[in-house]
């Protein structure tokens, strides 16, 4: 082993592995031009001789690059099963896609879409497409239906999903903080002075979240003083159904995933705020008589692309063994669904 007084450089490592200065290179940092075998070969050269990377050389080109203009890079994939004709209900993703183009076009990529779905790409198809267009990076949008990609490996990918709707591959992720929007609902009700909440999620999107709005309700009941209900749950959206719903449980509040809750709840009589209130743990266009959340949806669409650079530098491609994630608290929007002060109901 070498001395650990002097620096091993990529010269001595590519004359000990039988390679060039530029094969080492790439297969320090992973990169697809050096083939698999080759790559582990050198790299258990470079350990057997015990060479560390330069942390200052690091950060020089790391300064480097952040100071010059960006380069084309080519073009990121982003993995949709929204149809097209549907995109202009996609208030979420809409935006986030949005902000995520806005990025990568600053970081020098173009953002393609492909869509999944009947009439249109298989999953299995995307990895071999992507390799024949030189797509190295994708992000998988939130997901409607397909819960599993299968049919890819990923190794010649790096990915990052968006949500937390994709079931199977666990990768790297960011996404709004679905649980502290409920939690934050629910310690905004009890200052209010709301007692009895009930949670109404007629669209599945819990489900999509692993049940993070209803369990924030609940944690927030448990941590909650004498006299805070544990939450009711209401799975369906017609008004008749909620009209006997509120007759039968009285309760004062009702938080709901789907702003399209209010609807349902006026059209059953009820008067919001007089009768009850209502709050939205997702908020989404121009409505700003909602009260509740709005999820962060430039800050995700942002940071999922720079996320995904990151990885694409290092060269870090495949499934990880341990997927991270970066989440986002969304902002608080006072609206008109709310009474704004506590009150005794005596």
């Amino acid at each position: 082993m070498a001395s650990s007084n002097r620096r091993i450089t990529l010269k001595e490592i590519a004359a000990a592995a039988g390679v060039s200065p530029m094969t080492v290179s790439y297969a320090l940092r992973n990169h697809p031009a050096v083939n698999a075998e080759t790559g582990r070969r050198v790299r258990e050269v470079a350990e057997a001789m015990g060479y560390a990377p330069d942390p200052a050389l690091s950060a020089l080109v790391a300064y480097r690059t952040g100071n010059r203009l960006p380069s084309s890079h080519g073009s990121l994939a982003w993995i949709t099963d929204t149809p097209e004709s549907r995109r202009i209900h996609a208030y979420f993703e809409e935006p986030v896609f949005r902000a995520a183009a806005a990025r990568s076009k600053s970081l020098g990529y173009a953002l393609e879409i492909f869509r999944l779905g009947p009439g249109e790409y298989k999953a299995a198809q995307l990895e071999r497409l992507f390799h024949s267009r030189g797509i190295q990076g994708a992000l998988v949008a939130p997901l409607n239906e397909q819960r599993v990609l299968e049919g890819m490996t990923w190794e010649r990918i790096s990915a990052v999903a968006i949500g937390r709707s994709l079931r199977q591959p666990r990768l790297d992720h960011v996404t709004a903080d679905h649980f502290e929007a409920g939690y934050r609902i629910c310690a905004t009700l009890k200052e209010r002075g709301y007692r009895r909440i009930a949670f109404l999620s007629p669209s599945r999107t819990d489900d999509r979240v692993q049940h993070r709005f209803y369990a924030s309700i609940r944690a927030a009941a448990l941590d909650g003083e004498r006299g805070w209900t544990p939450p009711f749950l209401i799975g369906e959206s017609d008004p008749v159904v909620l009209a006997r719903f509120v007759e039968k449980h009285r309760p004062d509040a009702v938080v709901s995933d789907d702003p399209a809750g209010l609807v349902s709840l006026r059209a059953a009589g009820l008067r919001i705020p007089e009768d009850l209130g209502f709050a939205s743990t997702r908020i989404f266009g121009d409505d700003h008589t909602i009260s509740g959340i709005r999820p962060a949806m430039t800050d995700i669409g942002e940071r999922a692309v720079s996320f995904l650079h990151m990885k694409l530098l290092v060269a870090e491609r495949g499934i990880p063994d341990r997927a991270a994630g970066t989440v986002f608290p969304g902002h608080w929007q006072e609206g008109e669904t709310l009474r704004l002060s506590a009150y005794n109901p005596n």
